[in-house]
């Protein structure tokens, strides 16, 4: 339901971090988490929404960098692993939309690979767009060497840039007044607009619980 709310609203749902980042008391942001569980458990457990979610027709699936031995057993992130992101994802659950990775500048990806190689692993195991390499200059450096020297072939780059565009396409965002990138920069920053984010915000917040009557917070009474 939330995913059909989304997209018939207008936008791209993304599920997040296949291939599951729930059994695990490791920060991502800092070392790379291990999964447990044989293939049938994590199929079971794990994989289980992703596959409700790919049956939903959800356009997009973040991939996460933990490492899951049950589904590929040379412990390497699933966002470098060939095997999760396009063997299981795309090829055995179906999965034909845009996958993005988790941020590469994330411990769990920084303390094994170089700003550039991580991107170029990320595109090899699968991924369609590449969120926030530590270097920008160092990425499309590695990923242009990986398409000379034949590493990477254009016509996967294509793949993922045809995706990627049939997706803007479908947003209709080249018929919005706001496709040319001078009248973005004109319009970021204005008080309205940082007025109805703001507002935005606050509207997004439910309170579940009130014990004590503690919020809202006031730190005379702290």
């Amino acid at each position: 339901a939330f995913i059909n709310g989304i997209q018939d609203a207008g936008a791209l749902a993304c599920a997040k971090h296949f291939p599951g980042h729930g059994n695990t008391s490791v920060d991502s942001h800092t070392s790379l988490p291990t999964i447990p569980g044989t293939k049938k458990e994590l199929e079971e457990i794990e994989l289980f929404p992703f596959q409700n979610a790919i049956n939903s027709e959800v356009k997009m699936i973040m991939v996460g960098h933990i490492s899951v031995p049950g589904l590929d057993s040379t412990l390497v992130p699933a966002t470098h692993s060939k095997i999760i992101s396009t063997n299981i994802l795309k090829e055995q659950m179906g999965f034909e939309g845009i996958l993005v990775t988790d941020g590469l500048e994330m411990g769990s990806i920084t303390n094994t690979s170089s700003a550039g190689e991580a991107c170029v692993k990320a595109i090899e195991a699968g991924s369609d767009m590449l969120l926030l390499p530590m270097n920008v200059d160092k990425a499309i450096s590695a990923i242009m060497q990986a398409v000379t020297t034949g590493r990477i072939s254009e016509s996967r780059i294509d793949e993922s840039v045809k995706k990627i565009w049939e997706a803007k396409v479908s947003l209709k965002l080249f018929d919005h007044p706001f496709t040319k990138w001078t009248s973005v920069e004109n319009n970021i920053g204005l008080k309205d607009n940082k007025s109805t984010a703001q507002l935005t915000a606050n509207r997004s917040i439910t309170l579940v619980k009130n014990k004590n009557n503690l919020v809202p917070l006031k730190p005379s009474k702290l």
